[in-house]
């Protein structure tokens, strides 16, 4: 799971999905600091794309996805 390049792409199928679902990702630092937010609504699927130069420095974090009452954790290491 480590992110080397340039682009963190998070893709949720539409088959998963409630109809008009709200997806939240959050990406934490793992002292608890919030670093990246974005909410939107998925009508047939999610596909996010986060630039992490722009967002993310070397490091370890906490990837939480939401979808309505589903939490979906996962570490993710940014080299």
């Amino acid at each position: 799971n480590p992110v080397e390049g340039e682009t963190l792409s998070i893709l949720v199928d539409a088959e998963s999905l409630p109809e008009n679902a709200m997806r939240e990702v959050v990406i934490r630092q793992l002292t608890g600091l919030t670093v990246y937010t974005q909410t939107q609504r998925c009508a047939g699927g999610c596909d996010t794309q986060i630039d992490v130069r722009n967002h993310l420095s070397p490091g370890v974090y906490m990837l939480q996805v939401r979808i309505g009452e589903t939490v979906f954790v996962e570490k993710l290491l940014v080299r």
